[in-house]
């Protein structure tokens, strides 16, 4: 997993989990489950679920294989993780060491763009897939592989850009760089297919500014 260099700077404490079509995910629906978090990044969507949303999951972990990351999410969640200290877990996703069958939810926001090579993505998605019990439910937000150059360009000529046009500017970028390895709607519920999932939900961003969308998945096992 590569994070985009300068993206947390940007991201700051700010998280868009509450941001989730209620089609995709509804919070309050983790409640009293076993949870588990790929790609944590610095805490902000878990720091949201357990501190601003009074999350309390049976169980839950945390998941990031980025070292720096993980220090500022320790930090940060340490203080209310006193149930689950030692699921604070600096880990490649692809090796875990939690049971199969053995989780209702599997969260994975701006996490699957991060890696290297759709077979990265592909066994991910398949390991989502090998921890979750029946009918457990995998759902998230990656980047959709397609850039409104229109936007984009009136964006970029603009003399003052706001705190969002400046990142979607640094993220499309990237993207073009193929600093972040997107998808399209049909790849992401191929991938999911393939793996055995027998229900895929998919939902565009519908925020018609943006040049670059992100597109909303649940998979239930």
């Amino acid at each position: 997993m590569k994070s985009l260099q300068g993206y947390f700077k940007y991201v700051g404490k700010k998280t868009f989990i509450d941001k989730y079509p209620p089609s995709i995910i509804n919070l309050e629906d983790l409640y009293g489950k076993i949870f588990v978090e790929f790609g944590g990044g610095i805490g902000n969507d878990m720091n949201y679920l357990v501190s601003v949303l009074g999350l309390d999951p049976k169980d839950l972990y945390f998941i990031d294989s980025d070292k720096n990351a993980f220090k500022k999410a320790q930090r940060r969640l340490k203080p209310l993780f006193q149930p689950y200290d030692n699921h604070l877990l600096l880990l490649d996703i692809l090796n875990l060491r939690l049971k199969k069958n053995s989780v209702d939810f599997v969260y994975a926001n701006n996490f699957l763009h991060c890696l290297e090579t759709k077979d990265k993505v592909k066994n991910s998605v398949r390991k989502g897939y090998e921890i979750l019990k029946d009918n457990g439910i995998f759902f998230g937000r990656t980047t959709k592989n397609y850039i409104d150059r229109e936007k984009l360009k009136k964006i970029e000529e603009k003399s003052e850009k706001s705190f969002a046009e400046e990142f979607i500017i640094l993220t499309t970028r990237a993207f073009e760089d193929s600093k972040l390895l997107s998808l399209s709607e049909n790849e992401l519920e191929k991938i999911a297919f393939n793996v055995g999932y027998k229900n895929v939900k998919i939902v565009p961003d519908r925020e018609t500014w943006k040049p670059m969308k992100d597109i909303f998945f649940k998979l239930k096992k």
